[in-house]
């Protein structure tokens, strides 16, 4: 019996079913799905807890943690990065000649999708299909595949949900990686994290300090290479104090947090590597389903992108209205001082946002 074995004969392993007889006994009669286990707009089931058992022996969990960063260190912006949109403006202008004259990085806006409405898993396969979209224009147009995906950045928002967000962007540099075997390429990847300001508040506008630290975590130990962050009053008057603390959230994460020393911190961990390979597969479905009725382009050609982010909109927004789910100082926690104006403002001007 060696050390290890010796010091773990005095714990012996717990069954999953032991584990769940001892939760239910605890409930007191309380039915353990409807009590500890909530789906979110994914449709994807979290439960109280995860073993081994929920991650184990998984090549696909195997394939994510060996697509992530290999360093976690990242760039801190002050500003929003700009984007390019020459390449879409020359498709548009039957201008595709010009595509060979663009130098430097395509940023490509991928944040569209969130500030849409989009839940995680279409975010992601309409992520997947707008890099598709932009390789096919590349290689089209004299680009080697290995040369059109050095140009490529990829920006990509950040919400609130931070375990699901985490998982999101590990799942999103797996995904790239799957697509890119396509062209039987590896290239290194580029992820800008941007925090969203879909979900700040416009009268307690402080309480947008708790959202954007929650982003920042999550597009940190998603690996993002470069991260922006908005000012707590972004959505009002952006102030000196509003940039200078969004700067020092990132700084306190890298300085004094040391959020930049550990690589994919997340691996390992049953509960978002579970979260990880489930966003991974139902997004994979749907990128296929996608390309099976022609593509992003199709899609937004015949309406149903359009009905598509309707759809998540609007279940979100009846969720917040009923208080199925929380924002604090929106539908939670509310100042006394406009709570009306917050909740038309906070809630109902996201509806109009999307609807641009």
């Amino acid at each position: 019996m060696n050390l290890e074995e010796l010091l773990l004969s005095d714990f012996p392993r717990v069954s999953d079913e032991k584990w769940k007889d001892v939760v239910i006994k605890d409930l007191r009669g309380k039915d353990f799905e409807e009590t500890l286990v909530w789906k979110d707009e994914n449709g994807i089931d979290h439960h109280p807890y995860y073993r081994k058992s929920d991650t184990f022996d998984s090549s696909l969990i195997v394939a994510i943690q060996n697509a992530q960063r290999t360093d976690n260190d990242w760039i801190i912006l002050e500003h929003k990065p700009k984007m390019n949109d020459e390449i879409t403006q020359f498709v548009n202008q039957n201008k595709v000649e010009k595509i060979n004259n663009l130098d430097g990085n395509i940023k490509l806006d991928l944040s569209i999708y969130k500030s849409k409405g989009a839940n995680t898993v279409h975010e992601l396969a309409l992520a997947l299909h707008h890099v598709l979209e932009y390789m096919d224009v590349l290689t089209k147009n004299g680009y080697s595949a290995a040369k059109a995906s050095q140009k490529l950045v990829y920006v990509l928002a950040f919400g609130n949900s931070y375990f699901t967000e985490i998982a999101k962007g590990r799942a999103f540099r797996y995904l790239l990686s799957q697509l890119f075997l396509a062209y039987d390429i590896q290239p290194e990847l580029k992820i800008i994290g941007l925090g969203s300001d879909y979900y700040l508040a416009h009268q307690d506008a402080h309480t947008n300090l708790l959202r954007t630290t929650t982003q920042a975590m999550s597009a940190v130990l998603a690996g993002c290479d470069e991260i922006y962050i908005p000012a707590f009053d972004e959505n009002a008057n952006t102030s000196e104090l509003g940039k200078r603390m969004a700067r020092n959230i990132q700084l306190i994460l890298k300085e004094e947090s040391h959020f930049g020393k550990i690589t994919d911190a997340a691996s390992g961990s049953y509960y978002i590597e579970s979260l990880t390979k489930t966003l991974s597969e139902k997004a994979w479905d749907l990128f296929l389903e996608i390309e099976s009725k022609g593509g992003l382009f199709q899609l937004i050609a015949n309406g149903e992108l359009k009905e598509m982010l309707h759809k998540d909109k609007t279940e979100r927004i009846a969720k917040y209205k009923s208080g199925e789910r929380l924002i604090l100082g929106v539908n939670r926690y509310k100042n006394p001082e406009g709570l009306d104006l917050e909740l038309k403002e906070g809630i109902e001007m996201l509806a109009k946002e999307v609807e641009k």
